[in-house]
């Protein structure tokens, strides 16, 4: 479930404020980004209980200033009677410690409120309403684990509960230091981990230990959306059987070997329409190649398969890493 409610605390996915898609006109991603601040300020509005944003709470590194300031009055604004956490995530920091982040600037600014609520993490912190929770930020500087253990040694207790933005897959990078270290976290008894980074909400168990991922905010592309919220794959033929209100304020993707018949008309109002040539259906996906680059053809197998965009991009970063090595 997207942006669960947990043991009486509001976990918020990724928010990724700030998110720019590509074949969208400006008034078109205005609405969409109007989405984005509509639905964390009703979540603000409407507190009745600690929330915790579990990081990219920014899309990139360094955003506008008039997406900070627009936060930060947000911010300024909240109740004050449940606190806010808010994690920095992998797209709020730099492995270069020396470079100043958005994140870090409206941290600075909301630490100078010194307001008893409102929380902005670069460091472990164990939420103050149930010392048991420990929030765990990205770091480019230090082990998951490590600041597990760091911060639990000046607690009362140990933490059940693990709150963070980790990768929770492996891509082959044993030294890794963002996974979520599950064998060591179930040895010092910890029941349960609330991870953010994934776009798609997903649980499971490791162990004796069960996982939750958030998911995003709000979806951000169609293998993040199953559900067709915002995102819909429809044939052309379902796409001429729908109504207009259906495919209004969503991005289309038609899939076919044939748009001729597609009632254009039907998608006047959708924010992007893109096509997907499907020549043969089988059970099997089956993938064209073509005289493309690596990267593209990779893309293609990873939006089929509805594999997220993190791991896609990992995938492809490792492979030219490895190109320009060679």
């Amino acid at each position: 479930m997207r942006n669960p409610v947990l043991d009486g605390v509001q976990y918020i996915g990724d928010p990724h404020l700030g998110r720019q898609f590509s074949n969208i006109s400006p008034e078109k991603q205005a609405w969409f980004s109007e989405r984005q601040w509509e639905t964390l300020r009703e979540f603000f509005d409407n507190q009745t209980m600690p929330i915790v944003i579990v990081g990219d709470l920014f899309d990139k590194f360094t955003v506008s200033d008039a997406i900070k300031a627009r936060l930060l009055d947000l911010l300024s604004k909240t109740k004050g009677e449940h606190e806010i956490y808010i994690l920095m995530g992998n797209h709020d920091s730099s492995k270069n410690t020396a470079l100043v982040s958005s994140f870090d600037l409206v941290k600075s600014v909301v630490d100078s409120w010194d307001l008893p609520h409102l929380y902005m993490l670069k460091e472990p912190m164990a939420m103050l309403h149930d010392q048991r929770k420990l929030l765990i930020p990205w770091s480019a500087t230090k082990t998951a684990i490590e600041m597990f253990l760091d911060c639990s040694a000046s607690l009362k207790h140990t933490p059940d509960t693990i709150v963070c933005h980790l990768d929770r897959l492996s891509y082959g990078d044993h030294e890794s230091r963002n996974m979520i270290p599950f064998e060591q976290l179930e040895y010092h008894k910890v029941s349960k981990v609330i991870n953010g980074h994934e776009h798609t909400p997903y649980q499971g168990f490791y162990g004796s230990i069960s996982y939750h991922g958030t998911g995003s905010m709000l979806p951000y592309s169609h293998a993040e959306d199953p559900e067709g919220t915002w995102f819909r794959t429809l044939t052309v033929e379902q796409a001429n059987q729908a109504d207009v209100a259906d495919l209004t304020d969503k991005f289309i993707r038609i899939t076919g070997d044939d748009f001729s018949n597609l009632d254009q008309a039907k998608l006047i109002g959708a924010l992007t329409v893109s096509y997907k040539k499907v020549e043969s259906v089988s059970d099997e996906p089956e993938f064209k190649v073509e005289s493309r680059s690596t990267a593209a053809i990779i893309k293609e197998v990873a939006a089929q398969l509805g594999t997220p965009d993190h791991i896609r991009d990992k995938v492809i970063s490792e492979l030219l890493e490895q190109q320009t090595d060679a």
